[in-house]
C-alpha cells in the first residue's frame, strides 16, 4: 500500500518519452545525448502547477485525503528527479572515455548509489529488495557492451514506471475522495443561505405574477381577475372589485417586489461566495486529475523510450513535446 503522498505540482518528463516512441529511425546509435536532452526539454516546457486556492483553502487545510495526495506528489517528484538525473547520467557515461565494459560498471555503480538508499528508506515505495537489486546490478555490470547494460537496466526502469503508476492511482483516489468531502462541507455550510436565496427567488416569481395579474385586472381583464380569485385568496378580493382597490393592491405588490429585491441583494454576496467555492473546487479537481493522467503517461512513455534506446533505436534530438504528449495521452488506456 502506498503511504502518505502528494499532488501539488508535478513536473513531467515527456519529451524523452515521446522521443523514443513515435519518431525513431531504425538504426544503431552510439550517441545517447538526445535521451537526456529531451528530458530537460520536457522539464522546461511542461510545468503543471497546482495553484493555491483563493476560496476553499480552509476546507483543504485539515483534509486527510488532501494531505495524502500532497505527500504522493512528493513521491512522484522524487521519482521524476531520479528519472532526470538517471537520463543525464546515461548520456554522460556514454560520452566518457571509458571502454564499453567500464561503462557498464559505471552504470551499475550509479544505480547502486541511487537506488539502495531509496529501497532502505522507502521514501518512495519501490517494491524491490536489496537482494533483487544486487541481482539486477550483477547483470548490468557483467555486460561487455554499454547498450547491453542499459537493456539489463530495463528491469529497474520498469519498476520505476510501475511504482509511479501505483502512486498516481492512489493520488487519483485521494483527489476524488477529497473533492467529495469538500463539496459536502461547502453544501452544509451554505445550506441556510441557499435555502433563503431560493425562497426569495420563489417569492419574487409569485409576487411578480400577482403584480402582472393585478395590472391586467385593473385594465378590465376579467380572466386575470378570475385567476386572482383562484390563486391569491389572501388578497380578499370580492366578486366585484373597484378599480381603485386594484390600483392600491398593485402599488402594494410593487412595494413588496422592491423589498424582495433588496433582500436578494443582501444575500447575493453569500450566494456568490458559495458559487465561487464550488467552481474553484471543480476546477482544481479537474486540473489535479489531468495532471495525474499526464504524469502517468509521462512515466509510461519514458519507460518505452528507455527500452527503445537500449535496443539502439535512434533518438531524434528535437521533439515537439507538447503536441506529441497530448496525442499520446489521448491514446493511452484509461486516459
Amino acid at each position: 500500500m502506498v503511504s502518505t503522498r502528494r499532488l501539488g505540482s508535478v513536473s513531467l518528463c515527456s519529451a524523452l518519452l515521446l522521443a523514443a516512441c513515435s519518431a525513431f529511425q531504425g538504426r544503431r546509435v552510439t550517441n545517447l545525448a538526445p535521451f537526456a536532452e529531451n528530458t530537460m526539454a520536457l522539464v522546461s516546457s511542461l510545468r503543471l502547477t497546482f495553484p493555491r486556492p483563493a476560496h476553499i483553502r480552509g476546507y483543504l487545510a485539515n483534509n486527510e485525503d488532501v494531505r495524502e495526495a500532497r505527500a504522493e506528489a512528493n513521491q512522484l517528484r522524487q521519482l521524476m528527479r531520479g528519472v532526470i538525473v538517471y537520463s543525464m547520467q546515461v548520456a554522460s557515461i556514454d560520452n566518457s572515455d571509458l571502454d564499453q565494459s567500464a561503462k557498464a560498471h559505471e552504470l551499475a555503480r550509479f544505480l547502486d548509489e541511487g537506488l539502495r538508499p531509496a529501497i532502505r528508506s522507502q521514501d518512495v515505495p519501490l517494491s524491490m529488495t536489496e537482494a533483487q537489486l544486487d541481482s539486477v546490478l550483477d547483470r548490468v555490470r557483467t555486460q561487455d557492451k554499454y547498450l547491453g547494460a542499459l537493456r539489463e537496466a530495463n528491469a529497474i526502469v520498469t519498476l520505476v514506471v510501475e511504482t509511479a503508476d501505483e502512486v498516481v492511482s492512489a493520488t487519483e483516489a485521494h483527489i476524488v475522495a477529497a473533492t467529495a468531502t469538500v463539496a459536502a462541507a461547502i453544501e452544509s455550510d451554505f445550506a441556510p443561505q441557499r435555502a433563503n436565496a431560493e425562497g426569495l427567488r420563489t417569492l419574487e416569481a409569485r409576487t411578480l405574477r400577482t403584480y402582472v395579474l393585478l395590472s391586467r385586472a385593473r385594465l378590465a381583464d376579467s380572466a386575470a381577475l378570475r385567476e386572482l380569485h383562484d390563486t391569491e385568496p389572501t388578497l380578499g378580493l370580492g366578486e366585484h372589485v373597484a378599480p381603485e382597490e386594484l390600483t392600491r393592491l398593485e402599488r402594494e405588490t410593487s412595494a413588496q417586489l422592491e423589498t424582495i429585491r433588496q433582500l436578494r441583494e443582501q444575500v447575493q454576496p453569500e450566494v456568490e461566495l458559495y458559487a465561487n467555492r464550488v467552481q474553484e473546487l471543480d476546477e482544481m479537481a479537474a486540473r489535479a486529475l489531468a495532471s495525474a493522467r499526464e504524469t502517468r503517461a509521462s512515466f509510461i512513455l519514458w519507460g518505452r523510450a528507455h527500452r527503445n534506446m537500449a535496443a539502439g533505436i535512434a533518438l531524434p534530438p528535437e521533439i515537439d513535446v507538447t503536441h506529441i504528449l497530448k496525442g499520446a495521452a489521448e491514446k493511452l488506456p484509461g486516459m
